[in-house]
């Protein structure tokens, strides 16, 4: 009869699917947001859901599209982010936050 064994110290390699989902980066689109905004006010407003990555606002002709991304070091705190942001109105602008 074949019997398992557990290994007294873990693999350091091995991440449980838990862990894994708890640290992986994640990217959000957040579109709706005010045209004069830089990627400042929108790091000011994400990183209270946790550690931000990146930020980033396409630009053109040097004006905001509207939209930007955000990338959160975790994945948990991206879905926080997204569960209280979402539907927000922010100067008269409904902002939509999505991964």
């Amino acid at each position: 009869m074949f019997r398992h064994q557990q290994s007294a110290k873990p693999c350091p390699n091995i991440c449980s699917p838990v862990q894994k989902i708890h640290s992986t980066p994640m990217r959000l689109w957040i579109s709706n947001i005010p045209y004069y905004w830089s990627t400042i006010e929108l790091e000011n407003i994400f990183s209270t859901f946790g550690q931000v990555y990146d930020v980033e606002i396409p630009l053109k002709n040097g004006q905001s599209r509207g939209y930007g991304f955000v990338t959160f070091e975790k994945q948990a705190d991206a879905i926080r982010a997204i569960q209280a942001m979402d539907g927000q109105t922010i100067n008269g602008r409904s902002m939509q936050v999505s991964s």
